[in-house]
């Protein structure tokens, strides 16, 4: 079943709730839309809202760290994490980031691979 519009923009207003979070809002809708498409069941998108949730708070906290990105994406950071946290399981979920003293600036998040490279995504469609 898909998910619903209400869940949609319950999950979109979650994450803009985020007073550290810096993010263009029609990036936004559209990551938390292509979440939905991966996980069409309502309790797989709730846990991959709550990890996105939780890895930018994380993140803007310093309790984890990323890797610096190069080429394209040089001046951005990234962040591998799992939709549901579980050990052996491999870090699907990417954010693409930039840390200021006051606001973590996300540029995009999704899955590593579906439906295509977020990297790949991001840099063609985000300037």
């Amino acid at each position: 079943m898909p998910i619903s519009r209400d869940l949609l923009e319950l999950s979109i207003d979650l994450i803009a709730s985020n007073p550290s979070l810096e993010m263009d809002p029609e990036s936004l809708a559209s990551d938390v839309v292509l979440l939905a498409c991966i996980w069409p069941d309502a309790d797989e998108f709730r846990a991959a809202i709550t990890s996105v949730c939780k890895a930018i708070e994380q993140l803007f906290v310093g309790n984890v760290t990323g890797t610096t990105l190069q080429y394209k994406h040089e001046s951005w950071m990234s962040y591998h994490f799992q939709q549901r946290r579980s050990q052996g399981a491999r870090a699907e979920l990417r954010i693409v980031y930039q840390i200021s003293s006051d606001k973590i600036r996300v540029r995009g998040f999704g899955h590593r691979h579906i439906p295509t490279s977020i990297y790949h995504r991001l840099h063609k469609e985000r300037p």
